[in-house]
């Protein structure tokens, strides 16, 4: 395929080109090769007055003439309209712009406006002899269309669409539009009027706005239908029984007529603003207080007529709108309503005053009763004197007394005020009435051993939920109805109505029988969700282990694993019925699940880049560095997905040597939160080069993390390592779990990396081979240093203490850069058994550690022996 050519007059400054289907034929300059349909603006020519319009896809040049050479008017944006004057070439069109200038540009970028054409009716009546137009709704020039009858000896029809009846019988107008072919037709029934005259009697002159009045319009011949027309419906609408109502000040004209519009006659109404003939005032008297404001409840009629309010004396009733009024000062005035005319036609006594006190408590405010209840909200003024007054917003639902009882009528929901005289100091609650209900349980006392479970049902009248909880959830919590045993002891299951109905069962949890013939590493532990709890059985036989309720946690070969914030019992069982139980408390997940430092062992200068990882509730991530005694705030500037986390990524320039402390935050619900697992080190060193041996305090470096990574392989989730004599659970990349460990079971990658880094820098690996060298006064560089961290996380730290060939090497030597090679690769290679087993891939590893070594070389290759080592068969 070939890529057409980007026409020459297309100016690609912006990308953002809106293509449309039916014009546009290629695409832009910066998009692949691809083949294109086009499809071409329909040839058109027209003049100055026949308005077909066309629209710019793309920012297109417009010239003085159909050729690239020529100069251009100007550039148009695209969604810019044009008027189409010629497009007979194929290439080029003639445009005319919104200022009136004109100018040619390529057709392709154009997209030619749909131009429709409609008719006000589809069907009309015209008497014989008589003429009578049809409106017409068009896109085009109305002058250009060509209106035609389908029958001239019925109906003829003139250029500018008006008929004129010829014959009684029926015909079809056509109006069409030629430049598209686009066209709409009507009906049209010549016939002779239906009647003589029509009249229009005591015809009125007047009517105000908002009100009506028939029309009392009648045909000379019996039962001969009047229709109706207005001049202007904006003004005054006209039903077709002849009904007028006025909308806005003005003056139309109505006319009746037959069907044929023929015979007809014509009356002019007036329509004017309403004057107000009566108001009435809600309430008669107020009292309002200094500063506060009110609104007055007015009943005008008619409805739409404008009333004026006025107050007697503004100083000390202020009139702020209609019907709104405020206290000034205290003292009494009268607020008046009066019409268009001037007339007072309602008033109204307001007296000011300040409040008699402050506040008003309530005592009692319930928001949920029965039908049928009755209580007093007990309301009390802040000096302890004073009026109150109360009301209901739902007298139906419930009422409320002058000295504040309420009673609950039926069902529903009013709200109760209690107030001043003068309104301003209230309070207030919802109320809501609900049915009377009752509750039973299945059991009103049950026993059960901790960890078991027992299932209350609940029987509520009417039916409905209800909310379950427990008196002591040390001893056993409820779910659903379901109680579950964690603790000895008693607790009270209680299950609640929405309408306050109770019903309890006293629940007894006893201690597990064991016999000492099974026992639990620990029989409580607090874990965060998400996280999961390694617990080991001691039993004689077998171990069946169960939840008390797997929605919070589930077990399986120990390992717990956390769903939901709660309390559950985790039981072991042996083959003989005995148990162990362990107490699980699940809190929420935390704010950070790792973080560390990239590169792990930074240089002085270098920027390091501080990574957090996070659940996707967290909108945002700091770390706090410090430094001496300065702190510096590392904002994430970065967030990258990854499954269900977030990676938060930020940088720091690092300008001093040293081990420097922080903490990362996640911030959630317009706090920063941080925990345990949010607090790492950054590792600094002056020391540039890695083949340079000292006395010094070494950090893994990042090939160091990769090789161990790649070495051990990525597990998801825990298995058993069978290569091991006692196979221990292992996750992540070789990370082992030990009974009581809390740790996260659904890895991703990242996820392992973040804990292998955590692992290598606290694990003891580091601390042991720097303690090592410092101990036996050993210079070591950063190659060794890596290469005895990675035989330590895969062989253990005992061999730092004595007793190993490699102990007895290394220490024999105060330089590690003067070791003798070939010793140290036979001593590397002696460590590949394991279980009792050879594994020649433990072998290779430990030639892959003998050349990072003494090669600086971390490249996974240890079968090839690329540096020819000679190694001892009894090595093997």
């Amino acid at each position: 395929m070939h890529a057409k050519r980007l026409a020459p007059e297309v100016k690609p400054s912006k990308p953002q080109f809106a293509l449309r289907t039916k014009i546009i034929a290629s695409f832009c300059a910066f998009m692949l090769a691809a083949s294109v349909t086009v499809t071409a603006i329909p040839t058109t020519t027209a003049d100055a007055n026949t308005y077909v319009m066309a629209t710019s896809t793309v920012y297109l040049n417009v010239r003085e003439s159909a050729t690239t050479s020529s100069a251009v008017i100007t550039t148009i944006d695209p969604d810019t309209k044009v008027t189409i004057i010629d497009n007979k070439d194929s290439e080029w069109v003639h445009v005319k712009l919104s200022d009136g200038r004109t100018g040619y540009c390529f057709a392709e970028y154009l997209e030619i406006d749909e131009v429709s054409i409609k008719l006000s009716l589809s069907s009309r009546d015209l008497a014989i002899g008589s003429t009578r137009g049809i409106s017409v709704k068009s896109t085009c020039d109305k002058s250009k269309i060509v209106w035609t009858s389908s029958n001239k000896k019925i109906m003829t029809v003139d250029s500018n669409g008006i008929m004129k009846g010829v014959s009684a019988g029926k015909a079809i107008l056509t109006a069409t539009n030629p430049l598209t072919g686009g066209s709409a037709t009507a009906k049209i029934t010549v016939k002779k009027p239906d009647y003589d005259k029509v009249y229009i009697d005591n015809p009125p002159k007047e009517i105000s706005i908002g009100s009506s009045v028939k029309i009392n319009a009648r045909a000379s011949k019996e039962g001969g239908k009047v229709y109706y027309n207005i001049s202007d419906s904006s003004i005054a609408k006209i039903s077709s029984t002849g009904v007028v109502t006025g909308l806005k000040a003005g003056k139309v004209k109505i006319r009746a007529n037959d069907s044929t519009g023929t015979i007809s006659k014509c009356i002019y109404i007036n329509i004017v603003e309403p004057v107000a003939t009566s108001v009435s005032l809600s309430p008669s008297n107020a009292k309002v207080a200094v500063d506060a404001k009110k609104t007055l409840t007015a009943k005008v009629s008619p409805v739409a007529a404008d009333v004026t309010y006025k107050s007697s004396d503004p100083t000390t009733v202020r009139v702020v709108q209609s019907g709104e009024y405020k206290g000034m000062s205290e003292g009494t005035a009268t607020i008046s309503a009066s019409n268009s005319q001037g007339e007072i036609l309602a008033t109204t006594k307001i007296t000011v005053k300040y409040p008699d006190y402050s506040s008003i408590s309530l005592t009692n405010s319930p928001t949920s009763v029965t039908v049928g209840k009755i209580f007093n909200v007990g309301a009390k003024t802040s000096t302890g004197s004073g009026n109150i007054y109360h009301r209901s917003s739902n007298i139906s639902v419930a009422t409320i007394s002058a000295d504040g009882t309420v009673k609950a009528l039926k069902e529903g929901v009013a709200r109760i005020y209690s107030y001043d005289d003068t309104g301003s100091v209230y309070n207030n609650f919802n109320l809501k009435v609900v049915p009377n209900s009752s509750v039973t349980l299945s059991k009103t006392s049950a026993s059960i051993s901790r960890g078991e479970n027992v299932k209350l049902t609940a029987k509520v009248k009417p039916s409905g939920s209800v909310i379950w909880s427990s008196s002591n959830t040390s001893v056993a919590t409820v779910r659903n109805g379901v109680v579950s045993g964690l603790r000895n002891g008693t607790a009270t299951i209680t299950a609640k109505t929405s309408a306050g109905a109770t019903a309890s069962c006293k629940v007894t949890v006893k201690d597990v029988y064991s016999n000492g013939r099974i026992s639990l590493n620990q029989n409580s532990a607090t874990v965060n969700r998400t996280r999961t709890l390694y617990l080991e059985g001691y039993a004689s036989s077998g171990i069946t282990w169960t939840s008390s309720d797997p929605s919070i946690a589930t077990v399986s070969d120990g390992f717990v694993t956390t769903k939901e914030v709660g309390q559950v019992a985790i039981t072991a069982k042996d083959s003989s019925g005995n148990k162990s139980v362990c107490v699980v408390n699940v809190l929420a997940a935390t704010p950070l699940k790792f973080t560390y430092t990239n590169p792990n062992s930074a240089t002085l200068n270098s920027t390091v880049t501080f990574v957090a990882i996070t659940d996707k509730k967290r909108k945002a991530v700091k770390f706090n560095v410090t430094i001496g005694d300065k702190t510096y705030v590392v904002n994430a500037t970065s967030k990258t997905e990854d499954g269900n986390d977030y990676i938060w990524k930020g940088t720091l320039k690092m300008t001093k040597a040293g081990t420097f402390n922080y903490t990362a935050y996640a911030y959630l619900n317009n706090k920063w939160s941080t925990c345990s697992d949010a607090k790492g080190t950054v590792f600094v060193s002056k020391v540039t080069s890695k083949s340079s041996t000292a006395i010094q305090n070494l950090r893994a470096s990042n090939d160091l993390i990769s090789f161990i990574a790649e070495k051990e392989g990525f597990l998801s989730h825990y298995e058993r390592d069978q290569m091991a004599y006692d196979p221990v659970p292992t996750v992540g990349y070789g990370v082992v779990v030990y009974p009581g460990d809390i740790f996260y079971n659904s890895l991703t990658k990242n996820e392992a990396y973040a804990w292998l880094v955590k692992e290598v820098n606290e694990g003891a690996y580091t601390s042991a081979v720097n303690r090592f060298s410092k101990n036996n006064n050993i210079k070591i560089n950063q190659y060794q240093f890596d290469a005895l961290v990675s035989f330590s996380y895969n062989l253990g730290t005992g061999w730092t203490y004595g007793g190993w060939d490699i102990y007895d090497l290394l220490t024999s030597y105060s330089d590690l850069n003067h070791v003798n090679q070939t010793k140290l690769v036979n001593t590397f290679a002696v460590y590949h058994h394991a279980g009792g087993q050879l594994y020649w891939g433990l072998y290779y590893r430990r030639i892959d550690e003998a050349e990072m070594f003494l090669k600086g070389d971390y490249i996974s290759d240890g079968y090839k022996n690329k540096y020819g080592f000679n190694i001892s068969t009894c090595c093997v």
